[in-house]
């Protein structure tokens, strides 16, 4: 019998180990499932809530879940009664929203033997929502499943986060995810034919998330991003090879909105990651490159001190630009930096 839980992109070990939870009758009254966004936790949620429910379980031939059964079918259709999402009111997870989970924890599932709580954004609960949470964690029904998503575990209280496994999920690797959007989505099929090199910026922007790769399979939503991408390679061509009149037009050029430079800078990082590692080893994952002899090429044209000085220059730009610095003086700064 498979234990890969249908549908779930890579995390292996994660998948693993909640299977044999199930399997072995022993599931955990909570997890916390710590990750970026698009990586899966809400995924990973679901199809646990649908094995644990799964009618075919532990029955040789099926896959857990079997994703066929009725039980299978109202969850992963988000239709079960039983299965209970908390979605973030605003900013936050507030303590109202988790009263009412207090309330209705007492109250015996409608029609499967388990009730699964799942809380998006568990990180943005206010500390009255987290202290209100606890109490429900300490002494839980048996029949209570809570799965707590976050992108950031260290902002849960240490209280909360004794009550519960700690499960992070892992970067998907680009190969994965490009089979999975070729079997899934009629667009990734479309643009693979026709704009190969198209489909192989979207993977390498997802930077190992599924769920941003499918996002950006859209047109419209992936264009900015793909801008983003274009201007940070160029920017790293342009400094490494001290092309100064093209990287100063290059540079003002730069959209002059906080919320659209930072990330730019961000890419700029992330292609000088790339360059880094791969002077210590040619076959290391790609966060942005595509293209990988290309990358190996440019990595070995320049030495490590002149890409680590510039990594530093542009993370000296970001935390300025945090603070609501003066965005043209911040790129006169940096262009000067970079040209010194």
């Amino acid at each position: 019998m498979s234990l890969s839980m249908t549908d779930i992109v890579g995390n292996e070990k994660l998948r693993k180990h909640l299977c044999n939870d199930i399997l072995a009758e022993t599931p955990s009254h909570a997890y916390i499932l710590s990750g970026p966004a698009g990586s899966g936790k809400r995924t990973i949620a679901m199809m646990y809530a649908a094995a644990l429910a799964c009618e075919n379980k532990g029955i040789g031939g099926y896959a857990l879940p079997c994703c066929r059964c009725q039980s299978c079918r109202k969850i992963l259709e988000y239709k079960s009664p039983d299965v209970l999402i908390t979605e973030k009111d605003g900013a936050s997870v507030k303590a109202e929203q988790i009263r009412d989970i207090q309330q209705s924890v007492s109250v015996v599932p409608n029609e499967l033997d388990h009730k699964i709580y799942i809380v998006e954004n568990a990180e943005t609960m206010t500390n009255q929502a987290q202290n209100a949470l606890l109490l429900t964690l300490e002494e839980p029904p048996s029949y209570v499943v809570f799965f707590l998503l976050c992108e950031a575990e260290e902002k849960l209280l240490e209280t909360v986060k004794s009550r519960a496994p700690i499960f992070r999920t892992e970067p998907i690797r680009s190969d994965l995810i490009r089979n999975f959007l070729l079997e899934k989505s009629d667009d990734a099929k479309k643009l693979a034919a026709n704009n190969p090199s198209e489909l192989d910026a979207i993977i390498s922007i997802s930077n190992g998330s599924i769920g941003r790769a499918i996002e950006l399979i859209d047109e419209k939503t992936r264009l900015p991003f793909v801008n983003q991408r274009n201007s940070a390679a160029l920017f790293v061509n342009y400094a490494l090879s001290k092309d100064t009149v093209r990287l100063t037009e290059l540079i003002i050029s730069l959209p002059h909105k906080q919320d659209e430079l930072i990330p730019t800078l961000t890419y700029v990082q992330t292609a000088l990651r790339d360059l880094c590692v791969l002077k210590k080893s040619e076959n290391t994952e790609l966060c942005f490159y595509s293209d990988r002899e290309a990358a190996i090429e440019k990595a070995y044209s320049v030495g490590l001190a002149a890409i680590m000085a510039l990594y530093n220059k542009v993370e000296d730009a970001k935390n300025t630009l945090s603070r609501n610095a003066n965005m043209k003086l911040t790129l006169t700064n940096l262009i000067a930096s970079i040209n010194s």
